[in-house]
């Protein structure tokens, strides 16, 4: 995991957690105080759009992580597996050149992390 994606999951769970907090802590309460709040009745209303909003959110995030990986603006679904690394490219960066890119890019973090490769098991007979 890089450090964007770490960054954006920790936006993502802070948001959710504070989402989570002013509902366990009652701010129904207060919003029932509120005129254009029809005295609390529409609670479940009011807290579905950010639960939809939230939703969507994970959706596009675990989207994005799996696009080619060839470029960063390639919103292409990553198809093709690159040797050396966990990364995959598109039907149209899955050229030598595309491959060759992706490696030279990912091939040392993943070395450094001790991940095996796809197809690869233990060394033990």
């Amino acid at each position: 995991m890089t450090s964007g994606e770490r960054t954006g999951s920790l936006i993502f769970a802070a948001v959710v957690g504070a989402f989570v907090a002013m509902l366990v802590l009652g701010v129904e309460n207060w919003l029932g105080d509120q005129s254009w709040f029809s005295n609390g009745a529409n609670v479940i209303q009011w807290t579905s759009g950010p639960g939809t909003f939230f939703a969507v959110s994970a959706a596009v995030m675990i989207y994005l992580n799996r696009t080619c990986a060839a470029s960063p603006f390639c919103f292409r679904h990553g198809e093709h597996p690159v040797d050396g690394c966990l990364k995959k490219v598109c039907t149209h960066h899955h050229t030598l050149a595309g491959h060759e890119a992706v490696h030279d890019k990912h091939a040392a973090a993943h070395a450094a992390s001790g991940r095996l490769n796809r197809g690869e098991s233990h060394n033990r007979g």
